[in-house]
């Protein structure tokens, strides 16, 4: 009797613990996620100040250029037609990055969510993984990957480097804007036990390179229709705008959207109407 006493004391006391485990996991996951949750609190924030501002210089110098191509001699409705065009073409940034790039609320919103949803599961599969003590990871693999994800796609790392015969997760581009879960990066990780078969296989460099070229045209034909249909609206909108300007932006609006259903007819990749929209 005594020794069965000690066993029940001794399995409350682990399920206890245990449960002190699963309670503090839970604890700093949820930390992980709030943490992220204000990241992107404070980027859309500062995206939507960002835009107020960038709004009233734009308005400012397209009424200025107006005014100006006006008093030259150019008739204002093909001034304000002009200027309308212009202001669609260029949109209203959203953010202007480091390397100069100008990025359209859409592009940055869609980019923003995106990004923050990975960078938070990957913290909490790491938290997960030291709690359990696992050191390897296997790292999913599709075709038309990015330049600095495709070389360590489908292959194993050690986090932490406690695992020979294993090269680390910090020697890749994992970090990096444009590395591995960076911004806008598809990939994702999984535990890995030696021993056990890979889930990933790498796919061919010309395969890959062949995908994503025809992932970066797509990219550019979303960004023309979504340019074209902010065209075509600022010019519905305008009441100095002629009905033959409002014609030539639909049927630029068409031959965009056209394009597109060409070039997924031709490649079969498929096509993300929500990237073709503005907001």
């Amino acid at each position: 009797m005594q020794k069965v006493g000690q066993i029940d004391r001794i399995a409350r006391n682990s399920a206890t613990f245990s449960g002190a485990l699963r309670t503090a996991s839970l604890d700093r996951i949820r930390e992980i996620i709030a943490t992220y949750e204000q990241v992107a609190k404070t980027q859309a924030s500062s995206v939507l100040d960002n835009l107020v501002a960038k709004a009233g210089q734009q308005y400012l110098g397209l009424v200025s250029k107006t005014q100006i191509q006006v008093l030259s001699g150019i008739p204002i409705q093909k001034a304000m037609e002009e200027a309308s065009a212009e202001l669609a073409k260029k949109g209203v940034p959203a953010l202007v990055d480091r390397a100069g790039r100008t990025w359209t609320p859409e592009a940055y919103t869609q980019m923003m969510f995106r990004t923050t949803i990975t960078q938070t599961a990957t913290a909490t599969q790491l938290q997960r993984m030291d709690e359990l003590e696992m050191d390897l990871v296997e790292i999913s693999s599709h075709a038309g990957a990015r330049p600095k994800c495709e070389p360590y796609q489908g292959k194993v790392y050690s986090l932490h480097g406690k695992t020979k015969g294993y090269p680390l997760l910090s020697d890749t581009s994992y970090g990096e804007p444009d590395g591995l879960f960076g911004v806008n990066c598809g990939h994702t990780m999984y535990p890995y036990i030696p021993g056990t078969p890979k889930t990933y296989d790498q796919y061919p460099k010309k395969e890959n390179a062949e995908v994503y070229e025809q992932s970066q045209k797509q990219r550019a034909i979303e960004r023309n229709i979504r340019s074209s249909k902010r065209e075509l609206s600022i010019l519905e909108a305008n009441s100095k705008a002629t009905p033959q300007a409002i014609k030539n932006a639909q049927e630029k609006l068409a031959r965009q959207q056209s394009r597109m259903s060409e070039f997924i007819s031709e490649t079969g990749r498929t096509r993300r109407i929500g990237r073709e929209q503005v907001y």
